[in-house]
């Protein structure tokens, strides 16, 4: 497979254990390395596992165009999902930025992933780190869904009671300034005072410990 990419003019960089076996492979097209050229202030970062033939978690770096379109950077597959895995798929896509002579992005975009987050700020430490709203989103509906948070007289799951929580809180994370921030989550915690436990999550778990990887502003 290594071979085979680096005949289509594929940018390969690979890892091996001492049996000869590859266990990290990074490649990216020519194409993607142009478009990156041109739209390289932002990248995405996700993690996937076990959804590909080899069974094994692959890392996908995404672009974002001026137009919003997004587009696939490069991908790696990785042995694990620690730490030194995410640095070393990181350094490879440094080294393909230097050759192509593409600065550090301004922003990198991730989900609540540890290992990912520290393999970043050692590669591109000074790139602005900001969780990814989907992820978060995500992460709390499903937690109303467990805790069954929202019931209407029926006893029934309240749609429309979620969906208004959930667009409260995009509302906060989407401040343009801590003034507004304060504002918008005062407003929140009034609108929604009788969960509180939904409220203390939300700020425990999100808010608190990841306010400047939450919040825009």
């Amino acid at each position: 497979m290594v071979q085979e990419l680096q005949e289509a003019d594929y940018f390969v960089g690979h890892k091996t254990h001492i049996s000869g076996e590859v266990t990290h492979l990074f490649f990216a097209h020519p194409k993607s390395v142009e478009l990156f050229q041109w739209y390289l202030e932002v990248i995405l970062m996700d993690c996937t596992y076990k959804t590909n033939h080899f069974r094994m978690p692959l890392l996908n770096i995404v672009g974002i165009t001026s137009l919003e379109m997004t587009f696939y950077i490069r991908f790696a597959f990785l042995s694990a999902e620690g730490e030194d895995d995410y640095t070393w798929a990181l350094k490879e896509l440094k080294t393909l930025m230097c050759r192509e002579d593409i600065p550090d992005p301004g922003v990198v975009v991730t989900n609540c992933e540890l290992a990912l987050m520290n393999a970043i700020n050692t590669v591109f430490p000074m790139a602005s780190g900001l969780l990814c709203g989907w992820h978060v989103s995500n992460a709390i509906l499903v937690n109303v869904k467990k805790q069954k948070t929202f019931l209407d007289d029926k006893g029934e799951r309240d749609i429309d009671e979620e969906k208004k929580f959930m667009v409260c809180f995009a509302g906060v994370t989407l401040s343009p300034s801590s003034t507004i921030y304060q504002e918008r989550l005062a407003a929140l915690k009034k609108d929604f005072k009788w969960h509180l436990d939904l409220l203390k999550y939300i700020e425990t778990v999100w808010l608190n410990p990841w306010f400047k990887k939450c919040i825009r502003a």
